[in-house]
C-alpha cells in the first residue's frame, strides 16, 4: 500500500512530493518493470517468426494429422479387441450352458426355474 509522509493512505490526487520515500521507491520499481516489459513487448513485435502464420499453421496441421493417425490406430485396435471378445463369448457361451445343465444340482441355480432356457443376447449378429 502506498502512503504519504504523514502516514495516511495515498490516493489518485496525492502529489509525488507528498509520498513517503518507501512509496516513491516502490513506484519507481514498478515503473522500471513496466519499462522492461514494454521493451520485451516491442522486441517480440519485431520478431518476424511470430507474425508468419504459415509456419504455425503448417506445424499445427502436421501435429493434428499425427494425433488423428494415432487416435485412429488406437480406435481400430479397440474395435478389433471388442470384436474378438464378442466372437469368443459367442463361441464359448454354449459350452458353459451345456456344463451348467449337466451339473449335480438338477434345479439349477437358486431361484432358477428348471428346463427354462438361459437368457439370450441378441446384441451381436456377426458370425463367430
Amino acid at each position: 500500500m502506498l502512503y504519504t509522509k504523514e502516514g495516511k493512505p495515498a490516493g489518485y490526487n496525492t502529489k509525488w512530493d507528498e509520498l513517503h520515500a518507501d512509496s516513491q521507491k516502490a513506484l519507481l520499481q514498478i515503473e522500471d518493470k513496466i519499462r522492461e516489459y514494454k521493451d520485451e513487448s516491442e522486441r517480440l513485435d519485431q520478431c518476424s517468426r511470430l507474425h508468419d502464420s504459415s509456419i504455425s499453421n503448417v506445424n499445427f496441421e502436421l501435429d493434428a494429422s499425427h494425433i488423428a493417425q494415432e487416435l485412429m490406430t488406437v480406435v481400430n485396435e479397440m474395435m478389433w479387441n471388442t470384436e474378438f471378445a464378442i466372437r469368443s463369448y459367442m463361441m464359448l457361451r454354449p459350452r458353459f450352458l451345456k456344463s451348467a445343465t449337466g451339473s449335480s444340482n438338477p434345479s439349477g441355480p437358486a431361484g432358477a426355474l428348471p428346463n427354462q432356457p438361459g437368457p439370450t443376447n441378441d446384441f451381436y449378429s456377426g458370425v463367430p
